[in-house]
């Protein structure tokens, strides 16, 4: 039973995940102003790089 709790929530951590990642670029590359040297990729890319992290803890 609990194995099979494990799996729900990784599987659902990954659906939100994925829901995120693609929040984020829309966001991201609709920003108004595009002021910086940072590219939109980029800061996708770092976003959710902390999401993950987030979630392993």
């Amino acid at each position: 039973m609990l194995t099979q709790i494990a799996s729900v929530t990784k599987a659902l951590q990954s659906v939100a995940l994925g829901l995120l990642d693609e929040h984020v670029r829309h966001c991201v590359t609709h920003r108004e102003g595009r002021e910086g040297p940072e590219s939109s990729e980029d800061m996708v890319n770092e976003a959710m790089q902390a999401f993950q992290r987030l979630l392993r803890t």
